[in-house]
């Protein structure tokens, strides 16, 4: 009962209490007690005000932050909030998963950026305190000793009302496969051209439309055109 409650609580701590409404509907009061003497002896004297709304605010607000964190923990991204300095405040343990270290990460194991890709994370920082909204970057990460991984690394300020920077959120993902196979993608392409582009047979890539979309020198010849005229 309130009466339990409020004995239990300290005088002038303020409750939670749900009361029933005259609709049958619970609004929850913030309720403060303080004993009072009366006569021969003492009496609850009690404030109530409804926080009803604040309440329901509060415990949907810790809602979402149970299915975000929840969300985070469990996703294979890994998202770090750094200090406006860059030192780090907050890791998901998703760091294990993107190395693949089940669970192995240990304090003297962090990752690590290639050297080669340091010039690339400084771009990151200054977009940041520049002032930009958001900045992708790809980096290489590894947990020595084992091998470098292609990151794709995005982060996001977070600023106060003046504007000034507060936090930094990195959301960070494995895209090694991604990359190699573009880089497969793109020495193929480079190939095939340098075959078109030496072959002494006439070669054309042509549109559905049936015009030339490009001509090797050795068509050019052939027909006795240039490739602009083709």
């Amino acid at each position: 009962t309130m009466a339990d409650a409020l004995r239990t609580g300290q005088a002038g701590t303020p409750l939670e209490l749900r009361l029933q409404h005259a609709d049958g509907s619970y609004r929850w009061m913030a309720a403060t007690s303080s004993l009072a003497p009366v006569g021969d002896g003492h009496r609850f004297v009690v404030t109530m005000r409804d926080v009803t709304d604040q309440v329901t605010a509060r415990r949907a607000l810790a809602e979402s932050e149970a299915r975000y964190r929840f969300l985070v923990e469990e996703g294979r991204d890994t998202v770090a909030i750094y200090n406006p300095d860059w030192t780090v405040r907050w890791v998901s343990s998703a760091v294990d998963r993107l190395f693949g270290l089940d669970g192995k990460l240990g304090a003297d194991a962090r990752p690590e950026l290639h050297p080669d890709d340091m010039a690339r994370m400084g771009e990151m920082r200054a977009g940041i305190e520049r002032g930009d909204d958001t900045v992708r970057v790809r980096a290489r990460l590894r947990v020595s000793p084992g091998p470098w991984i292609w990151t794709e690394s995005v982060a996001r300020p977070v600023r106060q009302p003046d504007g000034s920077l507060s936090a930094i959120h990195v959301v960070t993902r494995n895209v090694h496969d991604q990359v190699l196979a573009e880089r497969r993608l793109a020495e193929s392409e480079r190939r095939f051209r340098l075959a078109m582009l030496e072959s002494v047979h006439g070669m054309a890539i042509v549109g559905l439309d049936h015009r030339y979309l490009e001509v090797n020198p050795a068509l050019c010849r052939m027909l006795g055109h240039d490739e602009a005229w083709l």
